[in-house]
């Protein structure tokens, strides 16, 4: 009887249902993986998310606050956040760091970091002479807030040529009365730029490659050379430093974006587009059709003035454009009221700031604000003290956000980012 009931099970029965069994396994272990590493991946892209809030709240903290160069502050937020700042000299600007942590989670970014002007957003003009009025001649328009001598500002005349505008400005006209000061430890940090090396933060290199590309996270490059420095067919990026101690010279087929460059003379040629800092003793020379992007910067210390017989003098020439500023400090031993210390010509435009501490020679226009001693302008053979002829200044054209010159008593804000 029992016969009848017996019967052999087949051993490829027997792999199949061992088959099926493993692909189960399988696809449930699989599916258990997939929502423990989609469950984990959320946790971790809401972390990041927290994380990069939590840099924004530590840059926005940043504008109202003073840190110190070269330290990590490190700022609770909560119990579960926090962030880190690191702030070094990166030219005329910083190059501000910040770490926001939530967690185990960390998020960084890095901006170039400047400031922002203390007095009215649409702060057009500073003149600090005292001693004479703002005279005004040909087609000059002033736009914005105005800081003048209690002598204040007229129509006048330059052999002939007649004021030819109905308004004298359009505007706020105030007595200049507070002085615009650049910020003490940046001032020493520039009159001393062609000897501020640390070996923590530089690391040198002895032949400057066509391509060089450098993040701000990294150690910035430096390469130095006693000779004249030609830069052309180069691409040049980043946190990078050139310095000669005769002169540079940087070709229209030069790429370059946020890098330094330190001689006593500098020649930037015809055609140039790019976005530099220079800083100078002697001289700097912009050509024609030169385009620097934001935030450029050109800067002369006449204290180090290699050449004694000349006067240090920065050099717009006409059809370019400058985004950033233009910077001339002081230099007693030099001063004289009928030298041009910046000069920038007929067609040519600054979109920022022009801050000079002596004379400033202007014929081109300018998009956003002007700080000055004095202005000079030469006609026919004659110098005319704090004359304007065919000058446009207006604090109008220039973007709310802009960000320059680090002024004592004044907001930080974020120029660009470089990460």
């Amino acid at each position: 009887m029992l016969n009848k009931f017996r019967h052999k099970v087949k051993a490829g029965a027997l792999q199949l249902v061992v088959f099926v069994t493993v692909i189960i396994a399988l696809l449930l272990s699989s599916f258990i993986l997939y929502v423990h590493l989609n469950t984990m991946y959320k946790q971790d892209n809401t972390l990041t998310i927290e994380a990069i809030k939590v840099t924004d709240a530590g840059f926005k903290w940043m504008e109202t606050h003073e840190i110190t160069y070269r330290d990590t502050l490190r700022t609770q937020i909560s119990e579960r956040e926090s962030f880190k700042v690191v702030k070094k000299h990166w030219g005329l600007l910083d190059a501000v760091s910040i770490i926001g942590e939530v967690q185990n989670k960390g998020y960084n970014k890095i901006a170039l970091v400047g400031g922002i002007s203390p007095l009215a957003k649409n702060f057009a003009l500073r003149l600090r002479n005292q001693r004479n009025p703002l005279v005004l001649v040909g087609n000059t328009s002033l736009r914005g807030e105005l800081y003048t001598s209690p002598y204040g500002i007229k129509a006048g005349n330059i052999a002939g040529l007649y004021y030819e505008n109905r308004d004298l400005f359009q505007g706020n006209l105030n007595t200049a009365s507070t002085d615009l000061g650049i910020k003490n430890d940046k001032i020493n940090y520039l009159k001393s730029i062609r000897y501020y090396y640390d070996s923590n933060e530089f690391m040198f290199i002895d032949k400057l490659q066509d391509s060089i590309v450098n993040s701000f996270g990294k150690q910035a490059i430096v390469y130095y050379s006693e000779d004249e420095i030609y830069l052309n067919n180069s691409f040049i990026y980043g946190q990078v430093m050139i310095q000669s101690e005769s002169a540079i010279v940087v070709d229209q087929t030069t790429n370059l974006e946020d890098v330094i460059l330190i001689a006593p003379r500098i020649q930037i040629k015809d055609g140039f587009k790019g976005s530099v800092q220079c800083f100078s003793s002697d001289q700097i020379t912009v050509e024609r059709n030169v385009q620097l992007n934001y935030p450029s910067t050109l800067f002369i210390n006449p204290e180090n003035a290699i050449n004694k017989n000349i006067v240090p003098k920065i050099i717009i020439e006409s059809n370019s454009r400058i985004e950033g500023s233009l910077v001339y400090f002081r230099n007693q031993s030099q001063e004289n009221q009928y030298d041009t210390n910046i000069y920038v010509a007929a067609n040519s435009e600054i979109k920022g700031m022009v801050y000079s501490e002596q004379n400033l020679e202007l014929y081109g226009n300018v998009r956003g604000s002007v700080v000055t001693d004095r202005f000079i302008t030469r006609y026919k053979s004659s110098v005319y003290i704090n004359h304007l002829l065919n000058v446009r200044i207006s604090s109008d054209d220039v973007s709310s956000n802009y960000v320059g010159i680090p002024f004592n008593q004044t907001n930080s804000g974020v120029s660009k980012w470089v990460n």
